[in-house]
């Protein structure tokens, strides 16, 4: 099969097509500081002796967020949140 720079296998004629992202700004950078506030409560629930409600409101302050179940709701959402019987 003999192929010109402008045809590919199937024949759509498009040799690269840009993939366009399937999320909005918006969410992108959503996920990105779930990420961040789940990545920082792991990080400080982990320290032997933590208590997890001293370990919530810290994480509540650095990353501004006023209500628990948003901490809890972030960590729902990215997964493992290691919140034992409340997610």
């Amino acid at each position: 099969m003999s192929e010109t720079p402008n045809e590919t296998p199937n024949g759509t004629g498009y040799t690269s097509q840009k993939k366009m992202p399937l999320l909005t700004k918006f969410e992108q950078q959503r996920q990105e500081k779930d990420r961040k506030v789940a990545d920082r409560y792991q990080e400080l629930i982990s320290t032997p002796g933590a208590m997890p409600t001293a370990v919530r409101s810290r994480v509540m302050k650095e990353f501004g967020i006023h209500s628990p179940s948003t901490v809890y709701r972030t960590l729902e959402r990215v997964g493992g949140s290691g919140v034992e019987g409340k997610v």
